[in-house]
């Protein structure tokens, strides 16, 4: 205790609720800490949603289209929510390349 009064007051004195924080500074950092978790919770909920909804979507899309039959869209529908990304991107990509080339008009040459 007496080396600490010597260096004159420039580091506060370590008691233990310091020491249990973890910190010198205490809850000022437990504070930024709490809002640096919450603000990642946040961004990791809104990312989540997001690709929720995107599959959402995507099922439903998959379900009204007129290109597939039945069972191949029972197949994509599976894709897409037992491998969420990767199967949903898939899904996706295959979904509007065959839209394009059925609304692609058709040339005919002439004879």
């Amino acid at each position: 205790r007496r080396a600490s009064s010597l260096q004159g007051g420039l580091n506060p004195p370590l008691d233990e609720r310091t020491l249990r924080s973890g910190s010198p500074c205490g809850p000022r950092i437990d504070g930024y800490a709490r809002a640096y978790d919450m603000a990642f919770e946040l961004i990791i909920g809104a990312a989540l949603l997001g690709l929720l909804a995107f599959q959402g979507w995507l099922t439903a899309r998959v379900w009204k289209s007129r290109l597939y039959e039945r069972k191949q869209k029972v197949w994509q529908v599976q894709l897409i929510w037992l491998v969420p990304v990767i199967g949903a991107g898939l899904v996706f990509s295959v979904l509007q390349d065959d839209e394009r080339s059925e609304r692609r008009p058709t040339t005919q040459l002439k004879s």
